[in-house]
């Protein structure tokens, strides 16, 4: 119940064990809804296309790219009630080989390592966002 909707309190010594009595393993995955097993997780994923699908410029095969994890559904596209997240609630990237969406796979060109490229999608963004809500001051440290 990591992504449980029930526990809204920040994290303190107190709150975070507190959240685990609140949680609703019902609401575990990143949209709320139930986790469902068998599941691959990992939304920090780059890589090289190996293999398209139908409908994909079989051109695509050789480029390499990172994965965008927010598998945005049809119309409204900020309306999170039509996205997935990659690893979530699909399988995701902790595998040799995955499978998302031609629009999610985006051409990078560049001398990072795919190691240092996965922490993009989730990780770093995650840090990124954690240190701007904290409205850090100059002098003030952070560790994540």
């Amino acid at each position: 119940a990591w992504y449980s909707k029930s526990v809204t309190d920040g994290i303190t010594p107190s709150t975070g064990s507190d959240g685990f009595v609140n949680a609703r393993s019902e609401e575990g995955s990143w949209g709320g809804a139930p986790v469902r097993f068998p599941l691959i997780q990992g939304a920090d994923v780059a890589g090289t296309i190996v293999g398209v699908g139908t409908g994909v410029d079989p051109a695509r095969i050789g480029e390499r790219v990172i994965v965008d994890p927010w598998l945005l559904g049809t119309g409204d596209w900020m309306d999170l009630a039509n996205a997935i997240y990659f690893g979530s609630e699909c399988d995701g990237g902790f595998a040799e080989y995955t499978v998302v969406r031609s629009g999610n796979a985006l051409r990078i060109n560049t001398d990072l390592s795919d190691a240092e490229l996965a922490t993009f999608p989730c990780a770093y963004t995650t840090a990124e966002n954690l240190v701007a809500r904290t409205d850090l001051r100059p002098g003030e440290t952070v560790v994540i």
